[in-house]
Parts: structure tokens; C-alpha cells; sequence
């Protein structure tokens, strides 16, 4: 038995050798040695428990990701090594046009296994690919948030490819995986995109195109981050793009979006980055461990028009932009800097470009008008002397963000006991939080659950489900406005009038305005309506007012005052006084105290909280 294992494996060999040699299997009885051959070889090397064949099977914690039965050859009965099999069979005992469905797989065989070579270069698609779309730099690009919008509350992670295309010209694409967002129904888009899983788009278009599209339409930021890849490696990621297009990919918002595409293909090169634990993939998230793996060579950033103009405020006294501003409008540039006046000039012009561009995207100036203007503003901007551009402050950028998931342990007294509270926040922040990479204050929290213990009877009780909460407190500005608003769903609690709490399924809204008093305070007001759910439906309308002071020594405190009409239904008013203290340390932790006065008709009291939290 063991002389017929030696003779297999020597034909086996020889086969081998015979198809590497030619080029091509035409007998397949060849063909099928030089399969057991190298399948013996991957198993003697445990190929199978390469990182890298994991990131191209999109496989986390043993579990493939993509169920295309296109994409996945070993079926239902996966495993990594079936796949691998299965791949050197189709690839080495199959059609020759086979190499062109795994182009990446094959490379990566060919580099860890040495295989017989395979016609590659006869893949029309993937030349016309390579040639059209070249990528001799790829980067990460951030499309910054939009809470207004469900598909863009977390922001929105894609490719950027650069290089020479065959004419000699160069050309940059997009590559993006996305989902149609397009509703107004939150829970029917929540319960889709999360159970039922939608349908993925994977799409290549010219990277200009996408950049009006964010930044005029959307007015989101760009942050480009270019990518420390060799050659080999970028070769890998673009055969592996080609995969991706002829594979059926469902959308799943916590689980598989367009994050967790992206953080797969850069795992080509850093498959450590897959072994980093999280609750949920989000852009934010893979920017920063891509930073972490050593991934990002450098940073370039596109402000939209509207936060470059709020960015560059600052630099210049409020007289100064008033009279910006009535430059612009008239479209004149007689009292403009005119050169050699140093940053508050270039600041000055800067401005009045943004905000000329933005009438222009608002449609409140004509391509003619926006043109001559910008051409004027060109000509002064050129006579400043070597002035270079004020660079975006460093803050904002994602990758100084705090993480987007967090675990909080807090200490509450109130009117119905004591209880320690347990919060659970898997995505993203809350109005309390450390919002300095934004431009105003604001919240996002999706499946925000809270697990309360009464410290007096040891009762364990759900204290709160937050399906989904967005607030932006955004200070109004004299160039592009700014309205403030939120919107919330889930259970939440209300109190009756003599102040006990009961748990309430409600959705609600408001909307108001901020303003800016100091560089570190804001003033706001929000008026609101909410609908609940108890013995009934019912509606209960609110109002707010509050300032958030940013104070030294990472520290940020709160102040609000509210009113709310028919609470619980009941038809009683509750008025409501509260303060918060946070403070901000290193390692993401936070450390929040609390003070709230509830007054109804019948009763007043106060409550008071500790918390602890930490990001991650």
C-alpha cells in the first residue's frame, strides 16, 4: 500500500511538472494528478488557515458571509478546506475560461502554492478592467455622516482607484457597495435591511461624478486615504473586485454593509485586521483599524462648501464676515483682501469662494454669475504670495474619532430607589459624548438597550430600548443657515403626576434652532411631538431649551430646560431642569454626572446619576 501511495504521488508530481510545463491541462487524467497533487500539498501546508483565503471567501469566525452558491463552490457543506479544494478542482481540472470567475484565488495559489500557470491574461473583462480602471494608488475614501438621511447616518466607506489608463490619461473610479435606502419608513427599512437582508449593489463609476454627488448634493465631507500597497497586493485587490461583481451579495445593516465589504478586501494585504473584535462593523471602525494595521501611507481631504465655510469662521472676527458675505451677494471684490495680508486673508477668500459655490449648488446663483465670480475670487486668491491652503483641522477627522460602540455602568438615585444601570450601545454616540470631530452636537444610537437593578428588592428589569435616536444641535450660521432637529423610536420612560416612572413605546420628533454664542458654547431651542403607545395612543407635545458649554481639560457640560403636555396620556404637564458633567479621559473612557428636577402638579423631586463609560 504504501509503494502505491509512493507511485500516485510521483505521478502526481510528474503531472505536475508536465502541466507546468505546458501551460494548459488537455488530458485529464493529468489534469486530475496535478489536483491531488496540490491539494495534498495545501493540506500538508494548512493552507486552509490562511487569513488571506479567508478575507477572499469574506468568511467570519468560521462562517462565510456571501451565500452565493456562484461565489461559494463547496455549498452548503462549506468549510475552508472544501472550498480550497473545490477551487484548485474548478480552477485546475476544469474549463480554462474558469480562472476567469476567480482571478484572485487563482493568483494567490499561484503565489503561496506555486501552481502551473492558467491563461489569465485571455480574461477580456478583467484586462478591459485593469485598463479602464488601473490602480496604481487605491485609497479609502470617507463620505462623512448625514443624520437626515437613514443610508448615510453612519457615514459611507468605499474605493478609490488612480492611475494611467491605456491612453496615457489619468483616471480615477469609484467602487462602492451600497443598498437602496430610499424610504421614508424607518422600521420596514430597519426589519429589512436586518432580518430579511436586502439586495447589494456593487458599482464602479468615475470618482468625479461621486465626489458632486456627496459633497453639492449632500454636502457631506471627503476624506481620502491613501494606501501603503505593494504591487502584488494591489493586483490581488483589483482580480478580486472582478470576483465581487459576478457574486449576488445581500446587504445586512449590522452585519454585512458596506464597511465589512471593504474591511475583506484590505484584509488581502492585512489579514490582522480581521481578527479584531467588535459588535459592529461600521466606516469609522475600519478606517481605524486599517490606521492601526499600518495600513494609511496619507490623508487628503474635500470639505463641502457649507463646513468649509464653518471650518474657516473662525480665523475671522464677526464684522469681517458680514462683510463677506455682502461682497459675495453683490458680487463684488472691492473690499476684499487683496494680497499679502496673511491667514485671515486667505481665510477671507476661501469663505467667499465656499459661499459663492454654495448659492451656486443651492440654485440661487446661474452657471454664469457663479463662473465670473469664481474666476474674480481666483485671480485674488493667486496674488497672496506662496499662501498655501489652511488645512482642515485635524480633529474632525475620522480617524481621531472615539469609537462607535460603548458600555456604560451607572449609579442611579431616584424617586422610585436606587438602581445600578447597565447600558449597551453598539452603535454610535450619544449628546454627552465627546462630539468634537463633528460640527455640532449630536447623537446617533441604534439598539441602545439599558438593563436596570434595584438595589433595594434585587429586582432586574428592562429600563429602556432605544431602536433608533438621531439629534444634531447645529448653530446657525450667517452664510448657509442650519436647522437643529432629532428624531426618536423605541420604549422609553414617562412619569405620571406624582413622578413614578412607566415604560413607553414612543416615536417622536422635534425640531429648532442654535446659535453659536462663543466658539465653545451653544444656546438652542426645540419644539417637539411625540405619539405614544399605552393603554392607548396618544400625542405629547414638548419644548426645550439648553446650552452645551465645551469647557478645558476635556470636560463638557450641559444645561436644559424642558415642558411636556400629557404625559402617559394622563393629560398632566411635566416640567424638567437638568445638568450634566462629563469628563473625558484617555483610554475612551468617559465619567458623567447627572442631575434632573421633575415637577408635575403634584410633586417635585430630584434624581441624580453616576456614570461610567467605555468606548471601544
Amino acid at each position: 500500500m504504501l509503494g502505491g501511495s509512493l507511485r500516485r504521488s510521483a505521478a502526481a508530481l510528474l503531472a505536475l511538472f508536465a502541466l507546468q510545463a505546458s501551460g494548459q491541462a488537455t488530458d485529464p487524467e493529468p489534469a486530475v494528478a496535478v489536483v491531488d497533487a496540490l491539494q495534498e500539498k495545501s493540506l500538508r501546508e494548512r493552507l486552509h488557515t490562511s487569513p488571506v483565503w479567508a478575507a477572499l471567501l469574506h468568511v467570519h469566525a468560521d462562517r462565510p458571509q456571501l451565500r452565493d452558491p456562484g461565489f461559494l463552490l463547496s455549498g452548503k457543506n462549506f468549510s475552508l478546506e472544501r472550498e480550497l479544494h473545490e477551487t484548485i478542482r474548478f480552477l485546475f481540472a476544469g474549463a480554462p475560461a474558469n480562472v476567469c470567475r476567480f482571478p484572485a484565488r487563482y493568483l494567490w495559489l499561484r503565489r503561496t502554492l506555486a501552481t502551473p500557470a492558467l491563461p489569465l491574461d485571455s480574461c477580456q473583462e478583467l484586462t478591459e478592467f485593469t485598463q479602464r480602471a488601473p490602480a496604481a494608488e487605491i485609497a479609502l475614501v470617507y463620505a462623512s455622516e448625514n443624520l437626515s438621511q437613514p443610508s448615510s447616518m453612519m457615514g459611507h466607506l468605499f474605493l478609490k482607484l488612480t492611475g494611467l489608463n491605456n491612453e496615457g490619461h489619468e483616471v480615477a473610479h469609484a467602487i462602492s457597495f451600497y443598498t437602496d435606502a430610499a424610504t421614508l419608513n424607518l422600521p420596514k427599512l430597519l426589519f429589512d435591511s436586518m432580518v430579511v437582508g436586502k439586495q447589494g449593489y456593487f458599482a464602479l463609476s468615475p470618482y468625479d461624478s461621486l465626489v458632486q454627488t456627496y459633497m453639492r448634493r449632500e454636502r457631506r465631507n471627503l476624506w481620502e486615504y491613501e494606501l501603503d500597497l505593494n504591487e502584488d497586493q494591489r493586483a490581488l485587490v483589483q482580480a478580486h473586485l472582478i470576483e465581487l461583481k459576478h457574486t449576488d451579495i445581500t446587504y445586512f445593516f449590522q452585519k454585512y454593509n458596506c464597511a465589512t465589504l471593504i474591511k475583506h478586501i484590505i484584509a488581502l494585504a492585512k489579514p490582522a485586521i480581521l481578527e479584531e473584535a467588535e459588535l459592529w462593523s461600521t466606516p469609522k471602525k475600519v478606517l481605524q483599524q486599517a490606521n492601526r494595521q499600518q495600513l494609511i501611507r496619507s490623508v487628503s481631504t474635500r470639505m463641502a462648501n457649507r463646513w468649509a465655510i464653518r471650518l474657516l469662521a473662525p480665523h475671522l472676527d464677526h464684522a469681517s464676515l458680514r462683510q463677506i458675505r455682502k461682497q459675495v451677494m453683490a458680487m463684488r471684490t472691492d473690499e476684499l483682501p487683496a494680497e499679502g495680508t496673511g491667514e485671515p486673508a486667505i481665510a477671507a477668500l476661501e469663505i467667499a469662494n465656499a459661499y459663492n459655490n454654495h448659492l451656486f449648488d443651492e440654485r440661487e446663483r446661474n452657471s454664469g454669475d457663479w463662473h465670473d465670480y469664481g474666476v474674480r475670487l481666483r485671480q485674488l486668491r493667486e496674488r497672496q504670495p506662496a499662501a498655501p491652503a489652511l488645512a482642515p483641522d485635524s480633529a474632525k477627522d475620522p480617524l481621531s474619532a472615539p469609537p462607535d460602540s460603548q458600555l456604560a455602568l451607572s449609579f442611579q438615585k431616584r424617586i422610585d430607589g436606587r438602581f445600578l444601570v447597565l447600558d449597551i450601545l453598539p452603535v454610535s454616540h450619544t449628546l454627552d459624548d465627546d462630539n468634537s470631530q463633528y460640527f455640532s452636537e449630536n447623537e446617533l444610537r441604534l439598539f441602545d438597550f439599558s438593563i436596570s437593578k434595584h438595589l433595594n428588592d434585587s429586582t432586574t428589569s428592562l429600563e429602556r430600548a432605544i431602536i433608533y435616536s438621531a439629534q444634531s444641535v447645529l448653530p446657525r450660521d450667517a452664510f448657509t443657515g442650519g436647522l437643529s432637529g432629532g428624531f426618536k423610536l423605541g420604549m422609553d420612560r414617562q412619569v405620571d403626576e406624582h413622578l413614578q416612572p412607566h415604560r413607553v413605546f414612543q416615536i417622536r420628533g422635534n425640531a429648532g434652532v442654535a446659535f453659536g454664542v462663543r466658539p465653545d458654547t451653544d444656546i438652542y431651542a426645540l419644539g417637539g411631538l411625540g405619539l405614544g403607545a399605552r393603554a392607548g395612543a396618544y400625542l405629547f407635545p414638548s419644548v426645550t431649551l439648553g446650552v452645551f458649554a465645551r469647557a478645558p481639560y476635556s470636560m463638557k457640560s450641559s444645561v436644559s430646560a424642558s415642558w411636556t403636555a400629557n404625559e402617559l396620556g394622563a393629560g398632566h404637564d411635566i416640567s424638567r431642569f437638568s445638568f450634566t458633567q462629563a469628563k473625558y479621559f484617555g483610554g475612551n473612557v468617559t465619567l458623567v454626572l447627572g442631575f434632573t428636577r421633575q415637577i408635575s402638579a403634584q410633586r417635585a423631586h430630584s434624581d441624580y446619576h453616576v456614570t461610567l463609560k467605555k468606548l471601544f
